[in-house]
């Protein structure tokens, strides 16, 4: 019995050992890969725009040297690749790690991917990104915008000339959008408009996440959330379609031929106001 105690004792300690070799090598082996890299790019003018920065953080910036720059900050091996192809910039992230390399790695800096060029006008534009944040200022404006998200921030304040379509999953999203057509989703992540003025609709919706309109208008809006809230201030008076199952109401009269105001909820309150009013 005495023998057997004595085996397994030996047999645990081992594998201790073991296992505390294998978590030194692996924590040593990645703590360089770990280390971020900055390089730049000095880019030919392009007019389109395709970006994929999943773990990074992604800022557009308005150059002051009228220039097109892309400046970024990388790993080893999680990096990207850049190029202008047929007048569109096109950014790709690439990772080469190992599967047990994302168990012993500790990243507490966050890679980043900066774009510099001039305040203006772009053709069509597509930005995707997985827990990084997003980050457009109002020096740009596009034929079209599409941004992708999952549990990243975006924060934009853009023109499109057509339309703009934003999605996120808990990601939160905070725009402020002039174009012909706005679609906003998202899953448990709160959306908040503001300023955001549209010459024909504005469809937002949500499911557990709130929805809120701040000085914002459209001729038509759709509006619809599960358990979350929709709060909205409008510029205009509506005809207002409302839906809900147990969740408050607070809304104006309807006013007909003003354009429509559609608000669904199952358990979340609806209030919406016209501003001035």
């Amino acid at each position: 019995m005495k023998k057997r105690i004595l085996i397994a004792i030996i047999v645990a300690s081992a594998l201790v050992i073991t296992g505390g070799t294998v978590l030194g090598i692996g924590i040593a082996n990645t703590d360089f890969s770990a280390q971020l890299i900055k390089k730049e790019y000095d880019l030919a003018p392009w007019s389109d725009m395709e970006i994929e920065v999943d773990t990074a953080d992604f800022d557009l910036v308005a150059s002051k040297e009228n220039t097109y720059k892309v400046i970024v900050e990388e790993r080893e091996k999680e990096y990207y690749t850049v190029n202008v192809e047929n007048n569109k910039l096109i950014i790709e992230s690439i990772d080469t790690r190992k599967w047990y390399e994302n168990i012993f790695e500790l990243n507490f800096q966050r890679m980043k991917v900066t774009i510099l060029a001039p305040a203006g006008t772009f053709g069509d534009a597509q930005f995707t990104a997985s827990t990084g944040s997003i980050h457009i200022p109002s020096d740009f404006s596009f034929q079209t915008l599409g941004i992708r998200c999952s549990t990243g921030y975006i924060n934009i304040d853009i023109k499109a000339k057509e339309s703009v379509t934003i999605e996120a999953s808990t990601g939160n999203i905070d725009a402020k959008v002039a174009s012909e057509d706005l679609m906003v989703y998202a899953t448990t992540g709160k959306i908040t408009l503001r300023d955001s003025v549209l010459t024909r609709s504005i469809e937002a919706r949500a499911s557990t996440g709130r929805v809120a309109l701040n000085d914002c208008d459209a001729r038509f809006l759709n509006l619809e959330t599960t358990t979350g809230s929709i709060n909205a201030t409008l510029l205009s008076p509506k005809e207002f379609d409302i839906i809900t199952s147990t969740g408050k109401v607070n809304v104006p009269p309807s006013v007909e031929g003003s354009g429509i105001c559609r608000a669904k909820t199952s358990t979340g309150n609806i209030n919406i106001s016209i501003k001035g009013s």
